[in-house]
């Protein structure tokens, strides 16, 4: 790999490596999936990981002096990240090390090979799209309900159901409760006559979807039965792996009608329910 050499603001650098960092294993066999690779283009840099499940991809502008590419320890690299002063930082790799440069901090570490480095898997094709700050609440209202424990793996994912006229359902169950939000969604081509489309996301592919950048999140995945899916905002791609398990029904726990509704207001449920909560056994 060519010798690369940039300079890019502390902020910027930070936040791209935090981003793909999500993508590395916490106790990779292969040191080399434990790497993020940087590749210099013009004007910009791209950061990248991957280790057979999630890929992340991120790019920051950057006053690039030489084009190449290198693969570093993404935790190492991340820890540096961290400890940095809030002040330009040069990246610049000379044979097998690569030196940071930040104020009067320097740090030198070692690369490796890339030559066995995996190709990250291609991004499908956007299907869609949903607005950004929709989509993150989504989440966040769905997937605490996801089964954390042992067995049950059709449960160990959030649920995304594609209706092409209807909109984007996700769901989430661990028995005990389920949880479901609808949002709007834009699909990218003429849909019409489309069938849904189902998908089981690991709920660790959808950690940082709210730091994609911008007001819109596309969604890529191709075919009736996908393998993979993406999401992808302004400067960052995400790509995971889909679970290839037969969600359980949810709607038939819901009933058409409700003979009763009763409102109250958020604080006023939650204070009684944390007192009870804390005598159950459960983790909930």
């Amino acid at each position: 790999m060519s010798d690369l050499q940039f300079t890019i603001t502390r902020d910027e650098f930070a936040d791209a490596i935090n981003w793909v960092a999500r993508a590395l294993p916490a106790k990779p066999l292969n040191p080399l999936l434990g790497a993020i690779r940087l590749t210099s283009g013009s004007g910009y840099v791209i950061l990248e990981a991957f280790d057979y499940e999630v890929a992340a991809v991120t790019s920051a502008g950057a006053d690039v002096t030489s084009l190449g590419t290198t693969l570093v320890s993404g935790r190492l690299l991340q820890a540096i990240s961290k400890a940095l002063a809030r002040k330009p930082v040069e990246f610049k790799t000379e044979g097998g090390t690569a030196r940071i440069l930040c104020g009067a901090a320097e740090f030198t570490l070692p690369t490796m090979l890339g030559s066995e480095y995996p190709d990250l898997p291609t991004r499908p094709a956007d299907a869609g799209s949903v607005d950004a700050g929709q989509f993150a609440e989504a989440i966040a209202q769905t997937s605490f309900a996801v089964h954390r424990g042992d067995g049950y793996s059709s449960i160990k994912a959030v649920c995304f159901d594609v209706d092409p006229l209807g909109g984007l359902t996700l769901s989430a169950t661990d028995r005990y409760r389920v949880a479901t939000k609808t949002i709007p969604w834009q699909p990218t081509i003429d849909s019409d006559g489309s069938p849904p489309v189902r998908l089981l996301v690991p709920p660790r592919a959808l950690g940082d979807t709210a730091r994609l950048g911008g007001d819109t999140v596309h969604i890529g995945f191709e075919g009736a039965e996908p393998h993979l899916l993406s999401f992808r905002g302004e400067t960052r791609t995400a790509i995971t792996q889909l679970l290839g398990e037969d969600f359980p029904k949810l709607d038939p726990l819901f009933p058409n009608e409700y003979t009763a509704i009763a409102t109250v207001s958020v604080p006023d449920l939650a204070e009684p329910l944390a007192r009870a909560l804390a005598l159950d056994g459960r983790d909930f």
